[in-house]
């Protein structure tokens, strides 16, 4: 295993995403944060690594500050990042889209519920769309069951079945099989860090004429 050049700025509850930019060339993109120098305060800063060079470069500010958030590669290319927390807003439903190809920053419309410390996947297509999948709710204390999709065609969310197991900070994957079924899975979180749940469902075919 390899070092790489350390990010500039020190964080914890930072997003991290591989995007590809408009030149076609792959970069991990570091997001958001808290730095221990100021606790509590998230961070708008989002910069880029360069696999090929070993180097950062700095981009375009979220357009709210943040931490505890989640964030997912969308099926057209851009960064879907979903709630989190700072020092003046908790379990938040924002929703901001960076284009790495344009780099910049959209705001569409917020999810259905708040939350921090969900986790996050995306429906292949033809559906494309992006999936949140519990959180900690208000009191934070309080892990949450909800699961939501986000359509990037509509622009609209739509509610799925709960989760079996209330989760925070939990990872989120998704695995499309040859037999057409699509299966989400969400693995460890709190308060049972061993527990593994799994969606599985069939992407409807879409028949032309």
């Amino acid at each position: 295993m390899g070092e790489m050049q350390a990010v500039a700025d020190s964080e914890d509850g930072v997003c991290a995403v591989a995007a590809t930019n408009a030149s076609g060339h792959v970069f991990i993109y570091a997001i958001g944060g808290r730095n221990f120098d100021l606790p509590g305060n998230g961070l708008d800063i989002v910069e880029a690594y360069d696999p090929l060079t070993d180097t950062w470069v700095p981009k375009s500010p979220m357009p709210i500050n943040l931490h505890a958030m989640t964030a997912t590669l969308g099926p057209e290319g851009k960064i879907y990042v979903l709630g989190g927390t700072n020092s003046k807003i908790d379990n938040i439903n924002a929703v901001q889209v960076y284009d790495p190809a344009a780099d910049r920053w959209t705001r569409p419309t917020v999810m259905p519920y708040g939350q921090e410390c969900a986790c996050s996947t995306f429906i292949p297509e033809p559906d494309g769309e992006i999936v949140v999948l519990g959180g900690w709710g208000d009191p934070k204390k309080d892990a949450l069951t909800s699961v939501a999709a986000y359509n990037p065609k509509t622009d609209s969310w739509r509610w799925l079945p709960q989760l079996l197991t209330a989760t925070a900070a939990a990872g989120a994957a998704t695995l499309k099989t040859a037999d057409g079924f699509t299966h989400l899975y969400v693995i460890g979180g709190m308060p049972q860090p061993a527990c593994v749940q799994e969606y599985s469902f069939r992407i409807a075919v879409k028949i032309t004429r």
